[in-house]
Parts: C-alpha cells; sequence; structure tokens
C-alpha cells in the first residue's frame, strides 16, 4: 500500500512540474530578449556552482544544508530556463549612401 501512495504521489508531482514547464514555455518562449536569457542562465549556473561550493566544503554544516538548497533550486531552475527559447536579436541595418 505505501509503495502505491508513493507512486501516485511522485508521479503526479512529476506531471505538475511538466506542466508547469510547458506552460511557463508557451508563455515566455520567442519574448526574452537574449541578453536577459543569457544572463539568467548564467545566473543560474552560478548557483550549480555555488550549491556544489557548499556541500563539498569541509568546514559547516549551515554551508552544506544551504548549498543543497541552493544546488536543488538552482538545478530544477536550469531545467525549467533550458525549455525556454529567446526572442530574435535586434540588429542594426546600417544604409550606406
Amino acid at each position: 500500500m505505501q509503495l502505491e501512495t508513493f507512486i501516485v504521489i511522485f508521479v503526479i508531482i512529476l506531471l505538475a512540474f511538466i506542466f508547469f514547464i510547458a506552460i511557463l514555455a508557451r508563455i515566455l518562449n520567442g519574448k526574452v530578449p537574449p541578453k536577459i536569457h543569457r544572463l539568467i542562465e548564467g545566473v543560474i549556473i552560478g548557483g550549480i556552482g555555488l550549491g556544489i561550493f557548499g556541500i563539498f566544503q569541509p568546514w559547516t554544516i549551515y554551508l552544506y544544508y544551504y548549498g543543497f538548497q541552493i544546488l536543488l533550486l538552482s538545478t530544477l531552475s536550469f531545467i525549467v530556463w533550458s525549455h525556454i527559447t529567446p526572442g530574435p536579436e535586434k540588429r542594426e541595418v546600417v544604409v550606406r549612401q
């Protein structure tokens, strides 16, 4: 009974996450400027690096605790953000006479 309950709850959470990604991608695809998209992606990757540092440092348990939370949040954010495509780059047209 516990196994079935766990599997049902896990599948519900997974489907909710997939639905969230699909809705967010439908709203934001092609609307985020490329510079902002790269900036947010860099911040998320930096969070992953910071979380890994927090987990592997030997000094205090608090950095381990917060490092795990930062790593988890950053990883989930990267999964979501990787499904959003940036908008087209705006290029200036130079007219020569």
